[in-house]
């Protein structure tokens, strides 16, 4: 099963546990991160620029602390996920 969406890895266990662990589950993001950087290599961009990273919900940049910390804490979640499964 091929988890196609970002939030997808959130319910991972879950999804493995509907399924009894009998499904392989690729995350859909590593192609994404790929192709990314197959795109920086051809345009000899890959590890020229310093590390920053930016976050956009519905078009708009986020820049609220708030809305900050909450992505943050989201991103944290996930870890402990991955950490746990």
């Amino acid at each position: 099963m091929i988890l196609g969406c970002t939030h997808f890895n959130y319910f991972r266990p879950s999804i493995q546990k509907v399924f009894n662990n009998k499904a392989k589950l690729l995350d859909g993001n590593e192609g994404t991160i790929h192709r990314l950087k197959e795109v920086l290599s051809e345009h000899e961009e890959l590890g020229t620029n310093e590390l920053s990273i930016e976050y956009y919900s519905t078009g708009r940049k986020v820049d609220q602390s708030s809305k900050l910390e909450k992505i943050q804490r989201l991103q944290d979640r996930l870890s402990n996920v991955e950490q746990n499964s």
